[in-house]
């Protein structure tokens, strides 16, 4: 089981109100993606995220999860 604990994450996407960067606590990357794929569909906009020390993540609009970068 992984530890649970404060991130660092970083959100790039074109709605201000899921555009995020800080520390989203109390949560593993699985947890953070899988709200951020939630968006992306809802939204039906990519969704780029870092997590500090874990990698960065695209997230298609249809709600696929990539281990790559879509933006600079």
């Amino acid at each position: 089981m992984r530890r649970r604990g404060r991130l660092l994450v970083n959100v790039i996407c074109s709605r201000k109100e899921v555009r995020y960067s800080g520390v989203w606590p109390g949560s593993v990357p699985e947890e953070v993606l899988a709200e951020l794929r939630g968006h992306a569909i809802r939204y039906d906009m990519p969704i780029q995220v870092e997590i500090f020390g874990h990698g960065i993540w695209s997230i298609t609009p249809d709600g696929r999860v990539m281990k790559v970068a879509l933006f600079r």
